[in-house]
């Protein structure tokens, strides 16, 4: 393999054996499988062993490792729900306290209502 990475194609491709495999340059993973597969070749490994470990540790790593940009994603998406929840609590304890003067406002109005009625009926009756 020339350069120990395998022969790479125009078209993002590298060539191990016979079988062709995606070569990522841009790849977020701790690691990419031509380079660790031309580690394990020069340990001793043969290239089926190569190949297949490079393959289990890069699908591995992909599905269950958080990058540094999986985390500064997921710290942001957290400030955006605070923020969110933040202002859902403002408008709830603004419709709370509107609620509560309209109730009290109601409620001094029956009683005003009801006073004068009983003033009346005492009014009247004597």
């Amino acid at each position: 393999m020339p350069g120990g990475r395998g022969d790479v194609k125009g078209d993002g491709h590298a060539r191990w054996g016979r079988q062709r495999y995606i070569w990522r340059h841009d790849s977020p993973g701790p690691f990419q499988s031509p380079c660790l597969y031309d580690q394990l070749t020069r340990g001793g490994f043969s290239p089926e062993q190569a190949r297949a470990s490079a393959e289990a540790l890069e699908t591995a790593f992909s599905e269950s490792v958080a990058t540094k940009t999986d985390i500064a994603e997921l710290k942001h998406g957290t400030e955006l729900l605070h923020r969110d929840f933040a202002e859902a609590e403002a408008r709830l304890r603004l419709e709370i306290s509107q609620s509560k003067n309209d109730i009290l406002r109601r409620v001094f109005g029956f009683n005003l209502a009801l006073i004068g009625a009983v003033f009346a009926i005492i009014k009247f009756a004597h």
